[in-house]
């Protein structure tokens, strides 16, 4: 199938429009005339990912991060982006980003079913549609209060985590949740408004931490991968009932960091 026919039905079922203002998702390297066989899925396009694609014979790259951010004034093989970009486009690998239209569209849902919350809304709303309100993250309420320190475990287990690092007394107990993939403190303020117990995301600061903690909230750290890893097995299914015909590769779940 023709990449700009896989894109097609991609975007039919996670329209760009959906995305933050300025994220850059879409095809970004390669020809949308590429005849593809085989995509391979990850969360991020780094060096050992684009070549395990290649070994893997995979001719598409789908990633949740855009591997470019920002401007770009040069591609050459004195950086790291250079060199992965001409890997890439020498090897004759499309490379396509779905990122914030994914977030608002399923990611969210999808960590929220892992925790099993109820009565769920939007943390962060971000557009409207057919009258309900759209956006990055969720809040809900777990089937029955429990201690910080147990939910810390829940959590753990639920994404796989490396490890949770959590702003709060550990005897805490909680009911409404905020749950947030990815790098979440831009959702710290509308979660304390929501009237959430704890907010689970990733990249909190030490003084943001602190700064919940005083207003009455706990925060759960689960890493900006430890949560949105769940792409890769969700998003290599629905590319497998899309595309009967195609090979779909799931990335194997490795954290870029370890905890020791």
């Amino acid at each position: 199938m023709l990449c700009s026919k896989i894109i097609e039905e991609i975007e039919k079922a996670y329209g760009r429009a959906y995305g933050m203002e300025g994220d850059n998702i879409g095809l970004l390297t390669g020809r949308a005339t590429k005849e593809v066989t085989h995509i391979y899925v990850a969360v991020d396009a780094v060096e050992e990912t684009i070549q395990r694609a290649k070994e893997a014979g995979a001719d598409m790259l789908l990633t949740h991060h855009p591997i470019i951010y920002g401007s770009l004034r040069q591609i050459t093989d004195q950086t790291a982006l250079g060199r992965n970009l001409l890997y890439l486009i020498e090897n004759g690998i499309p490379c396509y980003a779905l990122h914030t239209n994914y977030d608002v569209i399923t990611m969210a849902g999808k960590a929220s079913d892992r925790l099993g919350l109820v009565g769920r809304e939007v943390l962060l709303p971000t557009c409207e549609e057919a009258g309900k309100q759209m956006g990055i993250g969720q809040v809900g309420e777990l089937p029955e209060e429990m201690l910080l320190k147990d939910l810390a475990a829940v959590v753990k287990k639920a994404f796989q985590a490396e490890g949770i690092r959590t702003f709060g007394r550990p005897e805490k107990k909680i009911r409404k949740v905020a749950i947030c993939p990815g790098s979440g403190r831009s959702t710290l303020e509308s979660a304390l408004k929501k009237g959430a117990d704890v907010l689970i995301t990733g990249d909190i600061g030490h003084h943001d931490g602190l700064d919940a903690m005083e207003q009455g909230m706990a925060v759960m750290d689960a890493g900006h991968y430890g949560i949105e890893q769940i792409f890769l097995q969700d998003l290599t299914e629905e590319l497998r009932r899309m595309f009967p015909d195609i090979t779909v590769t799931a990335e194997e779940r490795h954290s870029p960091f370890f905890v020791s």
